[in-house]
């Protein structure tokens, strides 16, 4: 298992940290959708939300950041393909087109800061790649739940290759009103 917890590529038995890494193909496995439902098959990883979901808060072994106030940050750092979620509630959507998770428990400030004082939270997307592959998903539901979701690689010349997913996620609400 390869992972970039130490802001390199090694292998996660040569990796002095506490590290939970789920592989992509692990999360379609087992049906892992989005990061509440992660916390599942992470140890120590508690992700909930207080009064909505724009108020997501996440901690790792017990330490986290609750308080509804968007003026305090998290203790656990958030990122995505590298880059730094300083809203806990940004995280809060579908788990699309991932290569791997991982789970960094303890203080991780040496390399990511002092937003990370209870360990971090890594997501890397699948690269852009010059092979050919797409993929197409459609789930419904109870409550007309209808969630999409694609993405495809381009080739754009032979050193230029992007790659592009879309989702889209809906359901109705639980109240019915009669007339």
């Amino acid at each position: 298992i390869v992972v970039t917890a130490q802001l390199r590529e090694e292998n996660i038995q040569d990796v002095p940290v506490a590290v939970s890494a789920i592989s992509g193909a692990t999360l379609e496995d087992n049906s892992i959708k989005d990061v509440q439902e992660l916390m599942w098959s992470v140890p120590s990883l508690v992700v909930g939300t207080n009064q909505s979901s724009g108020t997501g808060t996440f901690s790792i072994r017990g330490v986290g950041t609750g308080a509804q106030n968007f003026g305090l940050e998290s203790s656990v750092g958030l990122y995505i393909d590298g880059v730094y979620r300083a809203r806990q509630a940004s995280m809060f959507n579908q788990l699309i087109d991932l290569e791997a998770i991982e789970v960094l428990r303890g203080p991780q400030g040496t390399l990511f800061g002092k937003n990370s004082a209870s360990g971090a939270l890594l997501i890397r997307s699948v690269a852009p790649s010059h092979e050919q592959n797409a993929f197409l998903d459609f789930t419904a539901g109870n409550y007309s739940m209808a969630n999409f979701s694609g993405g495809f690689n381009l080739s754009l010349s032979d050193t230029l290759a992007a790659r592009t997913t879309i989702f889209s996620s809906e359901r109705d609400g639980y109240i019915k009103v009669d007339n």
